[in-house]
């Protein structure tokens, strides 16, 4: 028998599957105790005439990534509708084979580089809200931060803004969300609840200075994409 929930609490969502005591979670497992500052990236975008939108630079070796990452908001109109599947194209176009989903399973967090990993339960790990439905020694897939904070950075770009036009800061987004490691659009949910729209993704570091000769150029597409 198999049975298939979502639960929704917070800002957590919890996707569960229990197939004959082995139950899987989506969570969240919070290793870490202390905070440590995630760092922003302080280049500016170059001016349009000097972006070069045709040139592609070579795929780096594994030996030439740095095991960092860094995740890129760009912005979007907040209430307009996009083609997401025409701007990851486009996105994936701009920076070939640099989104970090190329090269590693981990994913992106501000609280550092995660990955979803079988976890047996203990009285000491279950999560309270979830305690009803789950017993010491169940099998479950959690996700567990893997290299620290100190492993990411954010660039957030000046003209990402919430719907009342306030600009939107590395401090507005939640430790918690969870931004995988490939090319996303439309948008996601700060901390406060608050929706923004935005395409995003994540590079190795190494490729940080030929995705910022692209910005522009990614910027403008994207705009253009709508329905």
């Amino acid at each position: 028998m198999k049975e298939n929930i979502e639960k929704f609490k917070g800002k957590k969502a919890y996707a569960i599957t229990a197939v004959v005591g082995i139950a899987v979670i989506a969570s969240i497992l919070i290793l870490a105790t202390t905070s440590i500052p995630i760092s922003q990236v302080n280049a500016v975008p170059p001016a349009p005439d000097t972006v070069q939108t045709n040139t592609v630079e070579a795929q780096l070796s594994p030996s030439e990534l740095t095991g960092r990452m860094t995740l890129y908001i760009l912005p979007l109109e907040y209430g307009q509708n996009y083609q997401s599947g025409r701007i990851v194209n486009i996105v994936n176009s701009l920076i070939p084979n640099m989104a970090a989903s190329h090269y590693t399973d981990l994913g992106f967090s501000l609280r550092g580089q995660y990955a979803d990993e079988p976890v047996v339960l203990t009285e000491q790990n279950i999560p309270e809200d979830l305690r009803q439905n789950f017993k010491p020694g169940d099998a479950v897939k959690m996700t567990v931060i893997k290299h620290p904070a100190d492993t990411v950075k954010v660039y957030v770009d000046p003209d990402v803004r919430k719907p009342d036009g306030t600009p939107v800061t590395v401090d507005d987004i939640s430790p918690d969300w969870q931004f995988g490691n490939g090319i996303t659009c439309c948008g996601f949910s700060l901390k406060d609840g608050t929706d923004v729209s935005a395409v995003f993704f994540v590079v190795d570091q190494a490729y940080d200075a030929q995705v910022m000769k692209q910005l522009d150029a990614i910027k403008t597409t994207a705009a253009s994409m709508t329905y």
